[in-house]
């Protein structure tokens, strides 16, 4: 399977970095109403994909249930998958979870 732009994604990982974060060309948005606005923008930017993928822990900002809403009003069905997840800086316990928002 191969995924659309892959090519074009390559560039943008910092390679450099032990996690491999995106290369930004504006920092991440620190505050919670920053951040719910840079999702929302995110996923409308993309809302004629057929199929939208978002990985993301179960305690982050903005919520889960924030992020299925905002693909719900982009249009897609919202499938969640949840798995137990310990992450090495965090002694919450959390749950990585998966959104799929598809069908336009």
């Amino acid at each position: 399977m191969l995924l659309e732009g892959e090519g074009s994604w390559l560039r943008l990982i910092d390679f450099s970095k032990k996690h491999r974060p995106l290369k930004l060309e504006e920092p991440w948005p620190r505050k919670p109403a920053e951040v719910r606005r840079a999702f929302s923008y995110l996923i409308d930017k993309f809302r004629e994909t057929a199929i939208i993928a978002i990985s993301y822990r179960s305690d982050g900002i903005p919520s889960i249930a924030y992020i299925r809403e905002q693909l719900r009003k982009a249009g897609k069905q919202v499938k969640t998958f949840t798995k137990s997840q310990k992450y090495a800086l965090s002694n919450r316990g959390t749950r990585e979870v998966l959104l799929i928002g598809y069908g336009t």
